[in-house]
């Protein structure tokens, strides 16, 4: 899952938010991406 963050947060360079969540929920990688993808 390490992968498609990185390459979602390439693009979105303004993702920072996300990425905070993304770390403090690892287990909620899936949730995070569909709801930033959207």
């Amino acid at each position: 899952m390490d992968i498609v963050v990185e390459r979602r947060r390439e693009p979105r360079a303004g993702s920072g938010v996300g990425e905070m969540k993304l770390e403090l929920t690892p287990g909620r990688t899936r949730h995070v991406m569909q709801r930033s993808a959207r």
